[in-house]
């Protein structure tokens, strides 16, 4: 393939950048504000593409595609891209949600915008949503199949545009919900109750292999100077991460207290820019809890398929920023417009889901930054 020719350079790199560490030091006045899409009549003729071109789905193309001819794909759709506002060009390796429960032995299908893991079965064929906990022992595994793609693509993505492209790191999930594609959701939901320390040693066992899966990645990194990424619209100059937990949606704030809050702070610690993904109306009673952790930098907003928009949420919206911490949201460009007017804009990260040209990206971008 070609070298890379990007719509974008390096003042402009450099000019996000300093963005972007300011709004993390608390000293930009103003949101952020992101805007991607492609150049006139391209998408239209490549119906295959992302819808943008920083979000990828990877696990569309089959195991056996090699590396180079994945990148070379989407080397296509960054070049034909636009980066309006603070947006920074980016390549996510994603091979589906979770995908540590696939490094730790769950079984997965990747399908062409999504994957789905599945509990694994032991040698004997014994399902582990019945095989007893006291014998179900946790250990990542460099050589499962899915990693090793995980890792490959990471490798040669930041080998090939590594100067020039953030390269987010894939999607290694929240600790319960890895634990429930191992042994199921109903299962796990009892033996939370029924047997909790069994549950604590296995959330401390997935908790040491997240650590051990990031810090490989992570290591790819350090070879150029372009920060951390994950899927989420956020970047940072060192170590940053969405972290999750979608199970906690279904449990009270006692258990999320015993099983969840031990692995969030365990990972704050190892990160400098650790995010949290606030996915439901369920976690909201989790909001409390979240916002002691003093290294959790900040709350990404999700209200949920049929819920109101983000921007219907301002109680909720000024209670994490009251609360010390930034604000990521998917949001049109009507909605980012009314947070602004009603609780100004410092402290958010706007990444606008509306479709349009690059002039009308830039000129909306404008209008967010200087009001």
């Amino acid at each position: 393939m070609a070298q890379l020719r990007l719509n974008f350079d390096a003042m402009r790199w450099q000019q996000a950048a300093e963005n972007w560490q300011a709004w993390w030091d608390g000293g930009l006045k103003r949101p952020l504000v992101m805007l991607e899409g492609y150049q006139p009549g391209w998408k239209a003729a490549h119906p295959d593409v992302p819808p943008k071109p920083n979000w990828t789905f990877t696990g569309r193309y089959p195991q056996d595609w090699p590396d180079d001819a994945v990148l070379d794909q989407y080397q296509q759709a960054l070049e034909a891209g636009f980066f309006a506002g603070d947006s920074l060009p980016k390549f996510y390796v994603n091979l589906g949600p979770g995908a540590l429960a696939a490094f730790l032995g769950s079984e997965y299908q990747l399908f062409k915008d999504t994957g789905w893991f599945s509990p694994p079965k032991d040698e004997n064929g014994l399902s582990w949503t019945e095989k007893p906990l006291d014998q179900i022992h946790l250990q990542f595994d460099p050589q499962n199949a899915l990693w090793q793609r995980t890792y490959r693509l990471t490798e040669r993505a930041t080998q090939r545009w590594g100067g020039e492209v953030i390269i987010g790191m894939t999607d290694l999930g929240g600790n319960l919900d890895i634990l429930a594609s191992l042994i199921g959701s109903e299962r796990l939901a009892v033996e939370m109750l029924d047997h909790p320390e069994e549950i604590d040693r296995l959330c401390a066992e997935i908790r040491a292999a997240w650590l051990l899966a990031y810090d490989r990645l992570d290591a790819l990194y350090s070879s150029f100077d372009k920060g951390s990424a994950c899927w989420a619209s956020i970047w940072a100059p060192r170590r940053c991460y969405m972290l999750q937990s979608d199970f906690a949606y279904m449990i009270s704030p006692r258990l999320f207290k015993r099983f969840v809050m031990p692995d969030l702070q365990a990972c704050c610690e190892a990160l400098d820019y650790p995010f949290y993904h606030l996915d439901g109306e369920g976690e909201i009673r989790h909001l409390d809890q979240l916002l002691t952790i003093e290294k959790l930098r900040g709350i990404q907003w999700i209200p949920g398929a049929g819920a109101a928009p983000p921007e219907e949420w301002m109680p909720l919206l000024k209670r994490i920023r009251d609360g010390g911490k930034l604000c990521q949201l998917y949001i049109s460009a009507e909605g980012a417009r009314k947070v602004v007017r009603e609780l100004g804009g410092e402290g958010f990260a706007f990444d606008i889901d509306d479709e349009m040209t690059e002039e009308e990206a830039w000129r909306f971008a404008e209008e967010l930054i200087h009001g």
